[in-house]
């Protein structure tokens, strides 16, 4: 079976979300305690995956000077991994990220 759909990519979620359009029009019933779907009549096993604790980005939205020996609140956008919030302690590592091309790289003319 082949479908064809438009699908919205981001940065912000990294699983797949079928919208109720989606469903509606390829005639979709999501059967949960069978744990399965059934998309244009196919049968589809579904698999369940367990949360974990994962490497994750995030991302300063604004520049912030933060004065030395101090806690600052930084705005921050996180990129969702999925729409459940793992269980764990979450712990975060200050990365520069590099705004000039390292030394010696050079433009191709």
């Amino acid at each position: 079976m082949k479908i064809s759909v438009d699908v919205y990519v981001t940065e912000s979620v990294d699983e797949l979300i079928l919208g109720y359009d989606f469903l509606e029009r390829n005639k979709c019933e999501w059967l949960f305690s069978e744990h399965r779907v059934v998309i244009n009549g196919l049968s589809i096993r579904l698999h369940n995956r367990s949360s974990k604790c994962t490497v994750r980005r995030i991302y300063v939205r604004e520049s912030v000077v933060v004065p030395p020996d101090r806690s600052v609140n930084v705005p921050i956008r996180m990129p969702l991994v999925s729409l459940s919030t793992p269980k764990g302690d979450w712990l975060t590592e200050p990365k520069e990220v590099r705004t000039e091309p390292p030394s010696g790289h050079r433009d191709a003319i």
